[in-house]
């Protein structure tokens, strides 16, 4: 368990280090409904005997699965859920040794969009109006456009020695920056769905 708030259990998850020796890399792409495209992309890279870079790159892009209610000429605004999120990651292993490594890794991720503050239809089900007989729930009456911005990045570093098969050292540092914003799209008493 990790710290008092994990009753339900926790999951950590450990960035893949660069290999030794290894020259490998991969590619997947992807595309969907909404203008959706999505890459990953990773390559490790050894560097003489003792050092290795390991980069992966993300990409990810999808126009808003919300079209407005209102006509053109009254608000152009793109609906919410519209995303354009990147992210970047370069680690590097340097082992001179059996005794000591070195490993550090840089990250950074930017997040950019029209936030995702949901879909509203307690108005249309409250004048007796069915979600699955409405033409397009999605459909929905907003007037600004939201915004999403989030920036993190940081840098971490692990420096292990070994004295012997028993004994070993391990110094851990990192640092990291965070800066999020987040603005939800206008709507007008809650309308939601178009009925």
């Amino acid at each position: 368990v990790r710290g008092r708030n994990a009753t339900g259990g926790s999951i950590n998850v450990i960035s893949k280090r660069p290999e030794l020796g290894v020259t490998s890399g991969g590619l997947k792409i992807g595309a969907g409904n909404h203008d959706f495209t999505t890459a990953e992309g990773v390559l490790n890279l050894p560097i003489g005997e003792t050092f290795a870079l390991r980069a992966a790159l993300f990409d990810e892009e999808r126009s808003s699965y919300t079209s407005k209610g209102y006509p053109k000429s009254l608000f152009d605004a793109e609906g919410p859920g519209a995303l354009d999120n990147q992210a970047a990651r370069l680690s590097m292993l340097w082992e001179p040794n059996d005794k000591f490594s070195a490993f550090v890794m840089l990250d950074k991720v930017t997040e950019r969009g029209t936030g995702d503050p949901g879909l509203f239809a307690e108005r249309g089900l409250s004048a007796g109006y069915d979600i699955k007989d409405l033409h397009d729930p999605f459909k929905q009456y907003f007037r600004t456009q939201g915004k999403t911005t989030n920036d993190i990045e940081g840098i971490a570093g692990t420096f292990t020695y070994h004295f012997n098969d028993a004994v070993s050292g391990e110094f851990n540092t990192s640092y990291r920056k965070y800066d999020f914003y987040n603005r939800n799209a206008s709507r007008e008493w809650q309308l939601g769905p178009v009925y």
